[in-house]
């Protein structure tokens, strides 16, 4: 009961704040985080309690209670939440052994779920100037800015919508960005932020969480409108893998099964994100004030020349005297 009013409480007070909350509604979020993580796990709930904790390490690695969990959890957190250089294609699921009865009933409907896996295609509206090609983000050209609400097929097997907010130039595998997303629909929410400049990476949480990395194809926003289509090649590696009984995208119902939080969890997940994703953007802001240069001061007046002395009168001649 206490894990419920802590998670409640969170959701609320974070639920209240338009921009960076905080530290005392932070510090609110992050217990009740912990609390529930620490009650999945008495529960058995691994991979659950794996993820919980991960969402609350991601912002505050040292507060209380985490490195206590995370000794009990031992490897098994990184095996749930550690998607590697594969990123966002592979799963947030937990595996399991699977009754091979029921594997080979799935074994099917696995394979056609990999083939729909290649392709993703979102129409989306809102403000911006962007365009975006890539053949993986190694090789990429991007530019512009945009705050847009999309419907489509996405990534991680989602169909239903994604708001995403955007800017950035990047080129080849190098760039400035910043960017900030929710995908909510079939496969549940998911929330990605990330800044960065320099060197891209599958590594980079917006890759981990969020976009694809290793994705070809091609963004376009022009004014009110816009599309986004993309090609998964390591979809492409799954779907042969599955044909010979590998998961590589740990994503086959006959042998991992998805994760179950509840209303109030899901919340608390939610409410985890958007604290990384204000602190993600008030580092943005603070850099960008740092870096703004501060006007020359102006010159000091000069000094007003001294006045020049009158020059003294000339004393009066003196009268000639009189001729007698």
């Amino acid at each position: 009961m206490r894990r419920i009013t802590l998670a409640l409480l969170a959701a609320f007070a974070l639920s209240a704040c338009t921009t960076m909350p905080s530290q005392k509604i932070i510090d609110e979020v992050l217990e009740g985080a912990v609390s529930v993580a620490d009650a999945r796990y008495q529960e058995g709930a691994i991979p659950e309690s794996a993820v919980l904790l991960n969402a609350v390490r991601r912002i505050d690695a040292k507060y209380p209670g985490v490195a206590d969990l995370q000794a009990k959890l031992g490897p098994m957190e990184d095996q749930v939440t550690n998607r590697g250089r594969l990123g966002i294609n592979r799963r947030l699921r937990a595996r399991e052994g699977g009754n091979p009865l029921f594997r080979l009933i799935m074994y099917a409907p696995d394979r056609v779920f990999d083939l729909l896996d290649l392709v993703t295609l979102d129409v989306h509206f809102g403000p911006g100037v962007f365009a975006d090609v890539h053949v993986t983000r190694r090789i990429q050209a991007a530019a512009g800015l945009r705050a847009i609400m999309g419907l489509g097929a996405h990534d991680q097997r989602s169909i239903g919508l994604r708001n995403l907010s955007e800017t950035g130039v990047s080129a080849l595998t190098f760039g400035t960005q910043t960017v900030a997303g929710t995908t909510i629909g079939t496969s549940g929410v998911h929330t990605g932020a990330e800044s960065m400049a320099g060197l891209h990476s599958p590594r980079n949480s917006i890759y981990q969480d969020f976009r694809d990395f290793w994705a070809i194809g091609v963004s376009v926003t022009a004014g009110l409108a816009g599309a986004e289509l993309d090609i998964h090649p390591i979809q492409l590696f799954d779907f042969v893998g599955g044909i010979l009984l590998l998961d590589f995208a740990r994503d086959d119902f006959g042998t991992t099964r998805g994760l179950n939080f509840s209303s109030v969890e899901n919340d608390l997940l939610q409410n985890l994100a958007e604290i990384e994703r204000a602190r993600l953007w008030e580092g943005r802001r603070q850099v960008a004030a740092v870096v703004e240069p501060e006007p020359a001061p102006a010159e000091p007046e000069s000094a007003p020349e001294p006045e020049s002395a009158p020059e003294p009168e000339s004393a009066p001649e003196p009268e000639s005297a009189p001729e007698e």
